[in-house]
């Protein structure tokens, strides 16, 4: 059986499993961030465009040649998203659009980054189950100075409160 070699293997978290980690956290982070600043039709309308962003930085990276109609198709996206929101009732933000764009460019990103960083002999591929976990925790490494930042954040607000209620006594 092969179960023992299974748990005996054990997968290298280098620099490039928590780049391509931190693509994925961040990604992540920025879909629920504009889904939070506009609507989840608008998200996912601008979301649809991500394969056109990895085949604009693959041709960037000379990985394939650059054809003008995905630009074109790309901006007819972008541009039918933002164009049918005055049509809602409900308000959106260019804050939350700029999320969504920023969301795919991420996920772009590990995608190229999948293909590319690790060659196809590699015996630790990033596309099995073991390899999509060891991405995982590359991007819970890559949240941790987040959450750094956000503790200083909420401790200067309750210094302020503090401070203020001290104030008002």
């Amino acid at each position: 059986m092969k179960v023992k070699n299974m748990h005996n293997r054990s997968l290298t978290m280098d620099y490039k499993t928590i780049l391509l980690g931190a693509c994925h956290s961040y990604g992540m982070m920025m879909t629920n961030s504009s889904m939070a600043n506009t609507t989840a039709s608008l998200t996912h309308l601008i979301k649809m465009s991500e394969p056109f962003y990895t085949t604009i930085i693959m041709a960037i990276m000379g990985k394939m040649n650059f054809n003008w109609k995905i630009l074109l198709v790309m901006s007819l996206i972008i541009a039918t998203a933002i164009g049918s929101e005055p049509m809602s009732d409900v308000q959106s933000s260019i804050v939350g659009i700029l999320f969504a764009l920023a969301s795919n460019m991420c996920y772009s990103l590990r995608n190229i980054g999948t293909k590319y960083f690790f060659p196809e002999d590699s015996s630790e591929s990033k596309t099995t189950v073991a390899g999509f976990a060891a991405i995982s925790f590359g991007g819970l490494l890559s949240l941790v100075p987040v959450w750094i930042s956000s503790l200083s954040w909420f401790n200067t607000i309750q210094l302020s409160q503090m401070k203020l209620q001290n104030l008002v006594l």
